[in-house]
């Protein structure tokens, strides 16, 4: 059929034969393998910010306990137990990443209605789209915060005081 019709038109329109017939379930098909691949490399480029914030709160963390050195043997001094000492970094961890992904996903929902008001498109607003970055950035600072908080937890108090 594609072949009749591309000869109909070229024999009707008087016109050269480089002309194509395309379905429009070939050019759905073209265009749902594009966007996925568009979805595993955005899916891609996620997962790796997600692991190099993650590296960089596990940083700032272990950055904090070093400082805080002094204040944990204090604290560990007067009664504070081990798993009290990690909860308040894992606690400080938690609450860095909630503040990033609010202020993440407030400025990602500006910018989509900035795009909408600009080109003029009705925006779908769906809780998801906020609740989803938040839960992640908040499980990120978790993870990559137990390390740090264990060594804060596992703190000598003597070696505390002499540093």
């Amino acid at each position: 059929m594609k072949n009749d019709i591309e000869q109909t038109v070229v024999s009707k329109r008087d016109i050269k034969s480089d002309i194509t017939v395309s379905s429009f379930l070939s050019q759905k098909d073209t265009l749902s393998e594009i966007l996925t691949l568009i979805t595993v490399i955005l899916t891609a480029i996620a997962a790796i910010s997600l692991i190099v914030s993650g590296f960089s709160i596990m940083n700032i963390m272990l950055s904090s306990v070093k400082e805080r050195t002094r204040e944990i043997g204090i604290k560990k001094s007067l009664g504070a137990k081990n798993t009290d000492i990690a909860f308040e970094f894992l606690a400080e961890s938690a609450a860095i990443t909630f503040t990033g992904g609010v202020i993440g996903a407030a400025g990602g929902t500006a910018i989509a209605f900035a795009g909408c008001l600009i080109t003029g498109t009705e925006i779908f607003f769906n809780a998801g789209i906020i609740v989803y970055p938040i839960f992640f950035a908040v499980l990120t600072g978790l993870i990559f915060g137990v390390y740090p908080a264990y060594k804060a937890g596992k703190l000598n108090p003597c070696d505390a005081f002499r540093n």
